[in-house]
C-alpha cells in the first residue's frame, strides 16, 4: 500500500498489472486520447515500457483501488525535483459509470500529489480534440496558458490551493 483515503487506496504499479493496463490502453475509447503513441501496444512493448519505468526516481506510477475493484491507473511523471512540479497522467477502468469514483480517484491522486510529495503544482497537456478531459482538467482547478498551447494540444496548469478550493467545493456538496 502506497497511500490510503476517502476509502481509495493507492497502489505502486506492479508488473501482474500491466496487462490490464495495456488493455486499457489498446482500447479505442482510449488510446485516441493518449499524447503518447495511438498505435497498437504488444505484450513486449507494455513489459519494456514497464521495465524502463519501475525504477524511476522521478515519477510515480500506480493502481487506484476500492476494496478489491480497480478504478484506474496514475502517473505522476517527469518531476523537477527542484521546483516541485510534475505531469500528471491516468486512466479510469472503462468498466466505471458512477462519477463519484472518478472524482474520488483525482482526490486521492492529488492529494498524494500535493500532501504526500510534496508537489506544488503540475502541468498537462490536452489534445485539443478532448473535450471531456478539457472539461475534467478545468474541473479539478486547473487553468490553460495560452502561451504554451501549439495546434495540437492546449497546456494546463495547477497549483495546490486551487486545486483544495476545488476539492473542498465538491466534498462540500457530495
Amino acid at each position: 500500500m502506497l497511500f490510503s483515503k476517502y476509502n481509495l487506496t493507492l497502489k505502486k504499479l506492479e508488473e501482474k498489472e500491466i496487462e490490464i493496463l495495456r488493455i486499457w490502453r489498446n482500447d479505442p475509447r482510449i488510446s485516441k486520447f493518449m499524447l503518447s503513441s495511438s498505435s497498437y501496444i504488444s505484450k513486449e512493448k507494455q513489459k519494456k515500457w514497464f521495465d524502463s519505468i519501475k525504477n524511476s526516481q522521478n515519477s510515480f506510477y500506480y493502481m487506484i483501488y476500492k476494496d478489491d475493484l480497480l478504478l484506474g491507473y496514475s502517473a505522476i511523471k517527469n518531476i523537477d525535483c527542484k521546483s516541485k512540479i510534475g505531469q500528471p497522467g491516468g486512466i479510469i477502468n472503462p468498466s466505471i459509470k458512477e462519477p463519484i469514483l472518478a472524482c474520488l480517484k483525482a482526490f486521492i491522486t492529488y492529494d498524494f500529489y500535493f500532501d504526500k510529495l510534496g508537489i506544488l503544482a503540475t502541468y498537462a497537456y490536452i489534445k485539443n480534440s478532448n473535450i471531456k478531459s478539457h472539461n475534467y482538467t478545468k474541473s479539478l482547478g486547473y487553468k490553460q496558458d495560452e502561451s504554451k498551447n501549439n495546434g495540437e494540444f492546449y497546456y494546463y496548469t495547477l497549483n495546490k490551493d486551487d486545486y483544495i478550493a476545488k476539492r473542498y467545493r465538491y466534498l462540500s456538496i457530495t
